[in-house]
């Protein structure tokens, strides 16, 4: 699903970390590195909204939607359903500001280390 060429977002089934269930192919892994994929807007922001069904694959059971660099989580949220209204919850996994992926994924975008 493309958003006005500013995020690009695509929809897999996960289990319970979160992991797509389904072998990875070489446009998976370049939509979660960031990197270019033809027919999709370059500068785009690739996200995932992965769902996870429960035990009987009759509902779905959370919605987690993610920005990743490669093998690296850059933030990461979950929808719950809580007394009949969603909630957004960040599970973002804790890191240190200025450290490892993070900065590199914003020198990619922005093309210096100042953010």
């Amino acid at each position: 699903m493309n958003v006005g060429d500013k995020v690009v977002c695509r929809f897999k089934k996960v289990d319970q970390g979160g992991n797509s269930v389904t072998h990875p192919s070489q446009q998976q892994e370049d939509f979660d590195r960031q990197l270019s994929i033809p027919g999709l807007p370059p500068a785009a922001t690739r996200l995932t909204f992965g769902y996870q069904p429960d035990a009987a694959s009759s509902a779905i059971e959370r919605v987690l939607v993610s920005c990743q660099l490669g093998k690296t989580v850059v933030w990461c949220a979950q929808v719950n359903n809580v007394e009949a209204a969603a909630v957004w919850e960040d599970i973002t996994p804790r890191r240190l500001e200025g450290t490892g992926r993070v900065v590199a994924f914003k020198e990619r975008k922005t093309g210096s280390r100042d953010g």
